[in-house]
C-alpha cells in the first residue's frame, strides 16, 4: 500500500503477495522479499508487479547500496547475502552470492534477517550470532553481539544525523550511537 501523508489517501499497489522485508528506492520502486517463494518481487508506483530475482534460500533482509546501484538480500535458510545490479528500469541482474554469514556452531543456517547499509557502503545483517557487518567488497568486518539472548531481527540507522543503529530483538528495541552514519532516503 502507498500512503500519501498530507491527504491520508491510501492506495493498494499489490495484493496476493506475501512480503517479508522491503526497501523503497528513490525512484519509488518497492523491492521486497517473499520468503516462501524464494524470490525478490518488484512493485512500481502504478502497481505493476514483477519477479526481480529467484532461487534464493528463504530470502529475508533487503537493502540498497548508498548509490542504489546494488540490491543486497540475506538468506534466512542459508549463509549467503546475494547482491544484484539494479538497472535503469529497476530490474535486477548479475545476481551472485557475495557475502558469507557466520552461523552458530552446529547450525546449518545463519538466520540472516534484517539488513541496512551505512553511508560508506557497509552492510549490517542481523543473524543468529549477532549483527554481522561487511564492507562494500563483501569482507566480514566484525560481529556486534546481540543485545539480549533472543532473536535479533531488524536493524536500521535513524535519529539525529542517522548516527544511531537501532536493533529489534524479540520484545525490545535497542539503539547504539555509532561513528558510522546511515543513508538518507
Amino acid at each position: 500500500m502507498a500512503l500519501d501523508v498530507p491527504s491520508g489517501k491510501v492506495t493498494v499497489l499489490a495484493d496476493e503477495v506475501q512480503p517479508n522485508d522491503l526497501i523503497v528506492s528513490r525512484k519509488g520502486l518497492v523491492y521486497f522479499t517473499e520468503t516462501g517463494k524464494g524470490q525478490v518481487t518488484i512493485v512500481d508506483s502504478k502497481g505493476n508487479v514483477r519477479v526481480g530475482a529467484g532461487g534464493i534460500n528463504k530470502p529475508n533482509g533487503i537493502t540498497l547500496s548508498p548509490d542504489q546501484g546494488t540490491l543486497a538480500v540475506s538468506e534466512y535458510g542459508g549463509t549467503n547475502v546475494w547482491v544484484f545490479r539494479v538497472g535503469q528500469d529497476g530490474s535486477l541482474t548479475a545476481g551472485e552470492r557475495y557475502m558469507t554469514l557466520r552461523a552458530p556452531t552446529g547450525k546449518p543456517d545463519s538466520g540472516g534477517d534484517g539488513m541496512t547499509t551505512d553511508a560508506q557502503g557497509r552492510y549490517y545483517v542481523t543473524s543468529h550470532v549477532g549483527i554481522q557487518m561487511f564492507d562494500s567488497t563483501g569482507r566480514l568486518g566484525g560481529v556486534i553481539e546481540r543485545p539480549q539472548n533472543k532473536g535479533t531481527v531488524s536493524v536500521a540507522f535513524a535519529g539525529p544525523n542517522l548516527e544511531y543503529l537501532y536493533v529489534c530483538s524479540s520484545d525490545k528495541i535497542y539503539r547504539r550511537k555509532t561513528k558510522a552514519k546511515g543513508v538518507s532516503p
